[in-house]
């Protein structure tokens, strides 16, 4: 994906693959538009403009030179920012897949079936994920597809995708979370558990739309329920300030049976299952 941006007098080609970017300045001539996506004179793009009927510009012809050899390029369009559309909180389908584009707690999030994770904006037309597994674009047609598309490029594979408005498949979340110990009537978490918490937190930021239960245990007394819910909260705060973890992910559950009362555990939960940022009142009695 390739867009451009002039700075002063300097024309400038932004240039997005997977695991690569590159801005390098253009060379025009004769309404030939010439860039060295590396400055070697190795990976040569070149793309012919020319006038049609109504005077506007248009893409006469392209091509992609790789270490002296032509024709590396299959198909190219070339289309103004405005005409592309914006796909954020938006769903599509490619073939039988279905996927859709939405927020969480200021995150963007790509739903990608059993692979989601968040993306960043490329200005108004795409975007890209920080692992550089997705790269998209949006244009007003494409290579006999006369409709709005987006383009989407997963492990060198890509898709052609249109807007979908039927019912999306929600993402399944099958996380195997560890749990953390506490020291006798500590609430304080040692330097071994906030290690294990931010693999946690690394493990939550590749399932964007998986929610946690955060479960503390005994309820024998009243200061084993307020002990309980202070850990809970421990856990819960530190992956919210330390680990920037949207704290409507986490379930707070305390004072519960059935385990031993030094420990905390983390928790898939179940499709559907509420309460997520929802944090119960310091028990008082």
């Amino acid at each position: 994906m390739l867009y451009f941006t002039q700075e002063g007098n300097v024309i400038k080609a932004n240039a997005h693959l997977q695991g690569y970017f590159r801005a390098r300045e253009v060379v025009i001539k004769n309404s030939v538009i010439t860039i060295d996506y590396n400055g070697d004179g190795k990976s040569m793009y070149t793309f012919t403009l020319e006038k049609d009927a109504e005077g506007k510009l248009k893409l006469k012809s392209y091509d992609f030179r790789y270490n002296g050899a032509a024709n590396q390029m299959a198909y190219a369009i070339m289309a103004k920012k405005s005409e592309a559309f914006s796909f954020a909180n938006l769903s599509f389908k490619a073939g039988n897949t279905i996927f859709s584009f939405t927020s969480n707690g200021g995150t963007e999030i790509i739903n990608w079936p059993g692979d989601p994770g968040p993306y960043y904006k490329l200005t108004n037309i795409g975007f890209k994920t920080n692992n550089d597994k997705f790269l998209g674009v949006t244009v007003p047609n494409w290579n006999g597809v006369n409709v709005p598309a987006m383009l989407l490029e997963k492990d060198d594979v890509l898709f052609v995708a249109k807007e979908y408005d039927g019912e999306v498949p929600q993402p399944v979340c099958n996380l195997i979370l560890p749990g953390v110990s506490f020291k006798s009537q500590s609430t304080k978490l040692a330097t071994s558990e906030e290690a294990i918490l931010s693999s946690v937190a690394q493990t939550l930021r590749g399932s964007p739309s998986c929610k946690v239960v955060v479960t503390g245990y005994c309820s024998s007394t009243l200061a084993d329920r307020q002990l309980s819910w202070r850990r809970v909260e421990s856990v819960i705060q530190y992956l919210t300030e330390k680990q920037n973890i949207d704290g409507s992910r986490f379930i707070f559950k305390y004072g519960q049976p059935g385990n031993d009362c030094n420990v905390v555990d983390l928790k898939n939960a179940a499709g559907g299952q509420s309460g997520g940022g929802v944090i119960p009142s310091f028990p008082s009695q």
